[in-house]
């Protein structure tokens, strides 16, 4: 009797204990299923962020919405309607039910606005600019400066990383084909320092003569390092940049220098356009003055800019 006792409370206490097992696995494995639903994003011709998921359910943790891109346009927020009313949208909820439909607001750039490649917008133009295939002028966010020789050389305007030995001087460089020095570029209006920069990297190819008379050349020359350089911003690379001509690097110091906007100092910067077989015009930003002749070989800073539409 007292083993039939026995066993009947061993079978009891062994069916508690499972249940107990039982119930603690319900809690951290849950065989129910639920309702998914889709997030359809109202881009307007603009680039989804991977970031931003297709669908979700209750269970899902709360959504972080993500910035899509859009060539020429600042993301403004996403939105519930197409009339982009009321608050933006910027998280999705856990416990959230229902499809949801986003719309993506867009405005354009403005002058001082920051650029996609982290500068500043210096100009916004017309249609004639826009049939030609760009639409603003971005300038880099800071000057550019050459380290290294070999494979260990660097062009960059990383402010972050910068070596000990960084070289922010650079020559404009003379281009002497036969003997003789000879002007490359003539243009001086808001849309000609991508051509100005083009025209010269191809006459003076790799190296530049470093002299007025001497047989010295070098690579690092303003034209050509505004030519190499390579940014990358928030995943996209920009390799576009060029030397500005007169009135962009006028441009510049109106918008920008004149403003007080981080990162330019009291030297000299080069523009792409040359007012002589010897001089290249170059502008000083310590003062309101106008731009000055200065001689090929004479070292001054280089602000690269691009045009994109």
């Amino acid at each position: 009797m007292k083993k039939t006792k026995i066993l009947t409370l061993t079978i009891f206490f062994t069916s508690i204990l499972l249940s107990v097992l039982l119930l603690g696995c319900n809690d951290t494995i849950d065989p129910k299923t639920y309702d998914s639903y889709t997030i359809t994003y109202n881009l307007d011709g603009g680039i989804n962020d991977d970031g931003n998921p297709e669908t979700y359910t209750i269970k899902t943790p709360t959504i972080t919405l993500q910035a899509p891109t859009k060539p020429g346009f600042v993301f403004d927020g996403w939105f519930s309607n197409a009339a982009f009313e009321g608050t933006a949208v910027t998280t999705i909820a856990q416990g959230s039910m229902g499809d949801k439909a986003l719309y993506a607001r867009w405005t354009e750039y403005a002058v001082g606005d920051r650029g996609p490649a982290g500068g500043w917008i210096i100009y916004v133009s017309d249609e004639f600019y826009i049939e030609n295939g760009w639409r603003y002028l971005e300038v880099a966010p800071a000057d550019l400066w050459v380290a290294g020789s070999g494979s260990d050389r660097r062009v960059s305007i990383d402010t972050d990383d910068v070596p000990e030995r960084a070289d922010y001087s650079h020559i404009f460089g003379y281009h002497r084909p036969s003997g003789s020095n000879t002007i490359v570029t003539g243009g001086t209006d808001v849309g000609v320092g991508r051509w100005n920069t083009q025209d010269l990297v191809d006459a003076m190819g790799d190296e530049a003569y470093s002299s007025e008379s001497g047989n010295d050349k070098t690579g690092d020359y303003a034209a050509k390092l505004c030519d190499e350089l390579v940014v990358e911003k928030d995943g996209v690379v920009y390799d576009n940049w060029f030397l500005p001509s007169k009135d962009e690097l006028n441009l510049m110091y109106n918008e920008l220098a004149l403003l007080s906007a981080p990162g330019f100092t009291d030297s000299g910067y080069w523009c792409s356009y040359e007012c002589a077989v010897y001089a290249a015009w170059s502008r000083s930003f310590d003062f309101p003055s106008n731009f000055m002749q200065a001689y090929k070989d004479v070292d001054a800073r280089v602000r690269p800019i691009r045009a994109f539409l």
